[in-house]
């Protein structure tokens, strides 16, 4: 067999290497656990990739797995990071793992976002005063798409941020007269609905809503948003 010329191995070597970019550019993002920071960063990214719809769909295994061993509206709202959960809480569980492997990670682990209350009533921490800081996304003017998995039962409704801190919900037939309000400090997030009959409180990371909500039946559960084209709604 004859050697390969100087020229025909610098090809095959092109070849090999463009084959492995589009292998490696196949390659899914991966959770990198090594840090709370590192693992904020790589969250983004793995949710940057996501279609509308997987997107929820991680979203809501973080929060599944946040909840974990969790079994009353007591106990959630007596732990500050359950009030506003993240993936760096549980980076270490989730560590190198694609979207496809967090939310079957999350879907297997029986973990529900529902917790009955202990008591009727809206829980006071979820009404406590926002954290003080400066606005660094200031979410007037727009439009999300809440859902809430309540027992097994997910709902949306699309909600408007209006200017003065007014709430609408933009659903037909939603009750008229209703006194909606939602608030916003640093990165935490308040909204609430129909006199507090409702109300969602939870954090802005630079793109999407998460956190908790109850009602004054005292059930508790967790939820996401997604901001919607204000032209799709209008």
């Amino acid at each position: 067999m004859k050697p390969l010329s100087r020229p025909a191995v610098l090809g095959f070597l092109l070849v090999m290497s463009a084959a492995a970019a589009q292998a490696i550019a196949g390659e899914p993002t991966r959770l990198d656990g090594s840090s709370d920071s590192a693992a904020e960063r790589s969250f983004k990214q793995m949710m940057d990739a996501q279609e509308p719809d997987a997107k929820m769909q991680l979203a809501m295994a973080m929060l599944q797995l946040n909840m974990a061993g969790v079994s009353s509206a007591e106990e959630m709202m007596a732990d500050p990071e359950l009030r506003n959960p993240s993936i760096a809480r549980v980076r270490e569980q989730v560590d190198g793992m694609s979207a496809d492997e967090i939310i079957a990670l999350a879907s297997g682990s029986g973990v529900q976002t529902f917790i009955a209350g202990q008591e009727p009533g809206i829980d006071p921490d979820l009404l406590a005063p926002l954290s003080e800081g400066p606005v660094e996304w200031p979410l007037a003017g727009t439009v999300w798409l809440i859902t809430s998995d309540i027992n097994g039962h997910v709902s949306e409704s699309k909600i408007q941020l209006d200017t003065g801190g007014r709430a609408r919900i933009l659903e037909p037939g939603a009750p008229a007269g209703q006194v909606n309000t939602w608030q916003q400090s640093a990165d935490e997030f308040l909204l609430s609905l129909n006199d507090e009959f409702v109300v969602y409180r939870g954090r802005f990371d630079g793109q999407s809503l998460a956190g908790t909500a109850g009602n004054v039946n005292g059930t508790v559960w967790s939820w996401t948003a997604r901001q919607l084209d204000r032209s799709t709604v209008d």
